[in-house]
């Protein structure tokens, strides 16, 4: 008896040791997003985690999107116009991992200050540069076409004109205001003024559109990898200037989310 009083704990104590299995690498890598359909959904997808699990769950911001069955690695999600970070567990058993991360949270940019065509106080293009930062540049600068997406005109000879515009940057080879900058290598560029519609670009359509102060338009830049889609707001505007109070642009590609 005094046997089996000692061996019992033993016992237990071995079996419970051997039921406690290391979960190893369960994290998930290389979580991607990218424009989905017609530029209001998103498609995530990622790579699998070294060792195996019992799956994935799917967080956008705080709120949990779905639980995905191991052998997945891809997800379409509508995100109803709204911007958050998406946020990608591997899970094994009880145990969670790390998440991995991607954003569609816009770009940012304030206060940037464009002059009139004609203004020789201060650049009158803007653009976007690696970062996606909203920057002025000169129009007759080195290399303006690598730099600049929209310019600031009258599209008069002077800067007296009555009709202000923002225009796409290729406008500028027919503005009866050009005198120094070059006439070919500019981006065609679409702009709209019309605000988003619960959170989605509205598709922009033209090449130059009125500037009118405190008015909301919707843009797409090209770049090499597509069109990417934003907002801006103009105040201020004269005929010698005008400022770009906020500018919001999407760095996914054909992304038309800018956020609620």
């Amino acid at each position: 008896m005094r046997k089996v009083l000692y061996a019992l704990p033993i016992a237990v104590i071995l079996l419970l040791v051997s039921c406690i299995q290391p979960v190893g690498d369960i994290t998930p890598s290389n979580l991607e997003v990218q424009a989905y359909g017609d530029g209001t959904q998103v498609k995530l997808t990622w790579e699998a985690p070294v060792d195996e699990i019992d799956g994935y769950i799917l967080y956008f911001g705080n709120t949990v999107v779905d639980t995905i069955a191991p052998t997945i690695n891809s997800y379409i999600h509508n995100p109803n116009g709204y911007v958050d970070v998406y946020k990608l567990y591997g899970y094994k058993g009880d145990t969670l991992s790390d998440p991995v991360t991607a954003s569609i949270v816009p770009v940012t940019s304030t206060n940037v200050t464009v002059y009139e065509f004609n203004n020789p106080a201060g650049p009158s293009g803007f653009g976007f540069n690696d970062q996606f930062q909203c920057v002025s540049y000169s129009v007759s600068g080195t290399n303006p076409q690598e730099n600049i997406d929209f310019y600031y005109t009258d599209w008069a000879p002077g800067y007296t004109g009555g009709d202000l515009y923002l225009a796409s940057a290729d406008q500028i080879a027919d503005d009866p205001g050009r005198v120094t900058a070059p006439t070919t290598g500019w981006r065609v560029n679409k702009i709209l003024k019309a605000s988003p519609s619960s959170g989605i670009v509205q598709e922009p359509t033209l090449e130059k559109y009125f500037a009118i102060d405190n008015a909301v338009y919707c843009f797409k830049v090209t770049r090499s990898d597509g069109w990417h889609y934003g907002t801006l707001k103009l105040g201020g505007v004269s005929n010698t200037q005008t400022t770009i109070v906020e500018v919001k642009i999407q760095k996914i590609p054909g992304l038309k989310v800018i956020g609620r």
